[in-house]
């Protein structure tokens, strides 16, 4: 189906609660010959670039009690490129 030849997809991971981060990958073969291919594949981790707060500081007295001080990654993307060669001819002398 045009370039959706490859799509994986996973959601919020179970031991993290109360984070969303969505990790999708693509891939598409082409064909150059009859045993060589290209694969091109594009990774997006953090998809949607959802913000995932740290918790609060908890120390009381501190400057940071209360405060939220940090957030996990943001989006990621991770593009590829790989050349396979399939088959390989023997040569006769």
């Amino acid at each position: 189906m045009g370039f959706a030849s490859g799509l994986s997809a996973i959601g919020p991971h179970p031991d993290r609660a109360g984070t969303q981060s969505w990790d999708i990958g693509l891939h598409e073969r082409f064909a150059i010959k009859e045993h060589h291919y290209v694969q091109f594949r594009g990774e997006f981790f953090n998809a949607f670039n959802t913000v995932n707060l740290s918790n609060p500081g908890t120390t009381l007295g501190t400057a940071t009690f209360g405060s939220i001080t940090g957030a996990g990654s943001a989006r990621t993307v991770e593009l590829g490129l790989k050349i396979r060669f399939l088959k390989w001819k023997k040569f006769s002398n």
